[in-house]
């Protein structure tokens, strides 16, 4: 998985343009894309590469944030102003990698911008899984996770999830997303 949020940067050297409301921070990350969008810069991206990539599903995006642990966050059962983006102390995405990477050298996993995953909203299956992918299709929204720099801690949990449509994110200026190598 992508150690940071896709930045503008990157998303102007595929896409050509820079869709965020925030624009003019080139290492900040990209904000203001739909899912739809972010699968045409995948697309676009897997043209151009002999790696491939993809969205993480939810369980990925949850198992990297929490880094080997079973606490609130990635840092413990509090998320101090040092370890995350979030509302109490700024006003718009940051820089990506500015603050303290989780255990595995994974940035930005609670605050900055809530990033998009694969997998179409519903409810946990009541078996038990490894790895599940999520569902397939859904009630029309697609899961988000780690909160933006809008939100509060409690939403930036590693277990939170919240479901977006998936065309509205050019109407969200805290959504971005990361990438997952596959080794297809």
């Amino acid at each position: 998985m992508q150690t940071t949020e896709v930045t503008q940067q990157q998303w102007q050297e595929i896409m050509g343009d820079n869709p965020s409301e925030f624009a003019g921070c080139s290492k900040c990350p990209v904000e203001r894309v739909s899912w739809y969008e972010v699968n045409q810069f995948i697309n676009k991206l897997n043209k151009n590469q002999s790696r491939k990539y993809r969205l993480p599903t939810e369980a990925e995006w949850e198992y990297v944030c929490r880094a080997g642990k079973n606490t609130a966050f990635a840092y413990g059962n509090s998320l101090y102003d040092s370890q995350a983006i979030i509302s109490n102390n700024y006003s718009r995405p940051q820089i990506v990698a500015s603050l303290t990477p989780n255990a595995w050298g994974v940035y930005d996993m609670h605050g900055n911008v809530n990033e998009w995953c694969t997998d179409w909203y519903g409810n946990y299956s009541k078996r038990s899984a490894t790895d599940p992918v999520g569902h397939s299709s859904s009630t029309n929204r697609k899961i988000t996770r780690g909160g933006g720099w809008n939100d509060q801690a409690k939403y930036c949990r590693c277990g939170n999830r919240s479901r977006v449509k998936p065309d509205l994110g050019d109407a969200n200026n805290n959504i971005g997303f990361r990438l997952v190598m596959t080794s297809e």
